[in-house]
């Protein structure tokens, strides 16, 4: 078995981190991954109603990155940014024909992106750039049905 297949999901894994700074403010630090898209191949074997399969392929997302001083008035500071990115998928999971036209499936998938090098370009904040390294692993399971 051959097949192509494309994913695509709104996400919400973020990293907030804050400390002190100067004078007892908070220096705030927003990293937000807000959408993941796959395109990749399948390949896989079928044994009777089981096919067990593997997939690799391309994968894109989009970094959200925003900082603030946590001052108020003139002194207050902040930027902002969003960041594109492509990666790579590689996965592999099993898939059970429990009954005519339906079936059931648990998968794995890792995604990397590697590191890059995220610049805030928005805002009155001078902020030096982050290196930001992300790899995402999920797992699925899922009902089909087959028209």
């Amino acid at each position: 078995m051959v097949g192509l297949e494309g994913t695509g999901a709104w996400s919400g894994v973020t990293l907030n981190a804050g400390g002190p700074f100067g004078g007892g403010a908070g220096f705030n630090l927003s990293l937000k991954n807000d959408y993941i898209a796959t395109v990749a191949g399948r390949f896989g074997v079928a044994f009777d109603r089981v096919l067990l399969y593997a997939k690799g392929g391309a994968a894109f997302t989009r970094d959200k990155y925003s900082a603030d001083n946590g001052l108020a008035g003139p002194l207050a500071g902040s930027a902002s940014g969003s960041f594109n990115r492509t990666g790579w998928l590689a996965g592999g999971g099993v898939e059970w024909m429990f009954m005519p036209n339906w079936s059931v499936r648990a998968e794995y998938n890792y995604l990397g992106f590697g590191a890059i090098s995220e610049q805030p370009v928005t805002g009155n904040l001078a902020a030096t750039p982050a290196n930001v390294k992300l790899n995402i692993q999920t797992g699925t399971v899922g009902v089909n049905y087959h028209f």
